[in-house]
Formats: structure tokens, sequence, C-alpha cells
């Protein structure tokens, strides 16, 4: 378990789009523990903004990962972000998030990774379809 916090400080200049001109205290909840190959997790976190009730909110993800088998990691997760204070139907916001990581390499460690996010309810706010990305991890020794 840990706790963070976060401080975000208004720098740059919000009329030529280099910053917002608002100050956020976010706080986050951390929660993991193994099971076996299991290991399932939940961060609950609430952001404030100075300067804005309607920035306001509440995040959230519940999830897990497996080691299907020893080179082979899969994740799933649902991304939430809640505003109280928005009358809108976008005041919600749900996505799932699907994860793989795989390393090939018997000697190295440098494993593949790869994500995709999706929408749970596309009709809530102006969204991407897909968000994806891939990646390698390597670790100098």
């Amino acid at each position: 378990m840990a706790i963070t916090a976060q401080v975000t400080v208004p720098t740059g200049d919000e009329k030529n789009l280099l910053g917002t001109g608002e100050t956020r205290f976010r706080g986050l909840f951390v929660a993991s523990k193994k099971f076996g190959e299991v290991t399932p997790h939940v961060n609950v976190g609430y952001e404030e903004v100075t300067d804005s009730d309607e920035l306001d909110n509440m995040t959230y993800a519940v999830g897990f990962d497996w080691r299907v088998a020893m080179p082979l990691t899969v994740a799933a997760d649902v991304l939430g972000r809640y505003n109280p204070d928005l009358d809108t139907i976008s005041n919600h916001l749900v996505d799932v998030a699907l994860a793989a990581k795989w390393n090939p390499f018997k000697d190295h460690e440098a494993p593949l990774n790869a994500y995709v996010i999706l929408p749970v309810n596309k009709d809530h706010g102006l969204r991407a379809d897909v968000i994806w990305g891939s990646g390698v991890e390597y670790t100098f020794q």
C-alpha cells in the first residue's frame, strides 16, 4: 500500500497555451497484493483545482496483472474519472485498458510491451476511439 501526493504549479504562459494558470493538488491511495501468479490492484485519488470547482475530480483504477507463463504477463484495468460538479453527460468517464508484456530473449531482460485503452462510455465527451502504444524495456547493468 502507498499514498502519493502531487502538486502542480501554474508555470508557463496561459495566454500562449503554455500552461493552465491553475494550481492542482492530487492525493492517491494505491494498494496491490500478489496471490500466486495474479496481482490485483486498486488506485483511488482526488484532484483539487484552484479557481475552478468544475475541474475537481475523483480518479480510480481497478484491475490485475497475471503472469500467464514465464515470459508472458497480461493485465486488465478499468480506469475512471468522476466529477460530481459537472451537470453534463461527461461527468463520469470510464475506460478499459488491456496490456501484455512478453520477454522473448532468454539471456537478456528486454521485454516487449503493448497496450490498448478503449472508452466504455464513448458518448461521454470528446475522446479517442482507441489509444494504443507499444515499447521495449531494457535494464542497463
